[in-house]
């Protein structure tokens, strides 16, 4: 009855452990993504000094 009682609180312990692994990978993904977003708004903004698409005499706004 013990080792069925210790058995179970393991499996308990592991499948946290797994929810938590889980969180992270996600935590991680959203972070990436939100990274890559901000490097795409950078690349593609006709001001910054990072952009690959052509000026075509387009002014920055002031203050951008």
């Amino acid at each position: 009855m013990l080792v069925l009682l210790l058995l179970l609180l393991l499996l308990l312990l592991l499948l946290l452990l797994l929810l938590l692994l889980l969180l992270l990978l996600l935590l991680w993904l959203l972070w990436l993504r939100l990274l890559l977003q901000a490097l795409v708004l950078l690349v593609t903004t006709c001001c910054s000094p990072l952009s690959l698409l052509p000026q075509r005499g387009r002014r920055c706004p002031k203050g951008g």
